[in-house]
């Protein structure tokens, strides 16, 4: 869950954000000038287009460039995906990227989005904040440098190739024994591979991918319930809806009446 929110330009040149024990994962990100961190033994160097990570409990502050706002995006979340927190366990200093300008873009709209939610919660955040954790994660685990080493390892690779094998061929639901004789594994060994790399099972990951493709796919207003499940291996628009409701406490209606006006499904299935 999202329990802070920050967004805007700071003057951390004037109002340095003091050093203390923050018990959450911080994702710090700064769009426009230059930051750095206020540790223990002193200020780190200013960085400009660069997205941090930091565990819950490691002492920091920040920092900004003198006579100069900057424009940072804050994210606070209870907890992190099993994929980032390894990553993030690996290393002895948060996790630390450098960010392109569609990026920075990028990090800008799930501030906005984050921001309708914060400002008027309603029953779909629940399933926004989740969704925008899911993308910073994914940001961190595709462009850490820790990820190259990931995919040349063969656990590695074998778990991408999986969630690729399974990604194609959504729609047919595919079983996991199907799936281990596609990478050419046995189901108990894929299981082991999963834990081994991503700290979960497998059953949950495929999970996972089903309801981001399901968010994805229900924000096209022309598209039915039952052509949403159908896409992402449920057998029956009711099915799909329970499916969804044990996820996220609502169903696929509510989540789409709280889109945008103008994006919303017009019809049921």
């Amino acid at each position: 869950m999202l329990i802070y929110l920050g967004r805007g330009l700071r003057r951390y040149d004037l109002q340095p954000c003091q050093i203390y024990h923050r018990p959450v994962w911080e994702f710090q990100a700064v769009v426009d000038g230059a930051i750095g961190f206020l540790l223990p033994d002193g200020p780190d160097l200013l960085k400009s287009r660069r997205i941090w990570l930091s565990p819950p409990f490691h002492p920091h502050g920040w920092v900004g460039e003198k006579n100069r706002a900057s424009e940072v995006v804050v994210f606070h979340f209870q907890w992190v995906p099993p994929a980032l927190e390894s990553l993030a366990r690996q290393s002895s200093s948060p996790l630390e990227m450098a960010l392109t300008e569609k990026q920075c873009a990028e990090v800008r709209r799930l501030a906005e989005q984050a921001s309708r939610y914060w400002e008027q919660p309603s029953v779909g955040m629940t399933i926004c904040f989740e969704k925008i954790l899911m993308e910073l994660s994914l940001m961190f685990v595709e462009g850490c440098p820790g990820d190259e080493t990931a995919r040349q390892d063969g656990a590695g690779e074998r778990v991408n190739r999986a969630i690729r094998w399974f990604v194609a061929r959504m729609e047919e639901n595919p079983s996991l024994e199907e799936v281990a004789k596609a990478v050419g594994a046995s189901p108990s060994h894929l299981r082991r591979l999963f834990c081994e790399v991503m700290e979960t099972p497998p059953k949950k990951v495929f999970d996972q991918l089903r309801f981001h493709r399901a968010t994805q796919l229900m924000a096209e207003p022309a598209l039915t319930l039952e052509i949403v499940g159908e896409r992402c291996g449920f057998a029956s628009a009711s099915v799909f809806s329970r499916a969804f409701k044990n996820k996220f406490g609502c169903s696929p209606d509510v989540w789409r009446a709280q889109l945008p006006a103008g994006r919303r499904q017009s019809g049921r299935a």
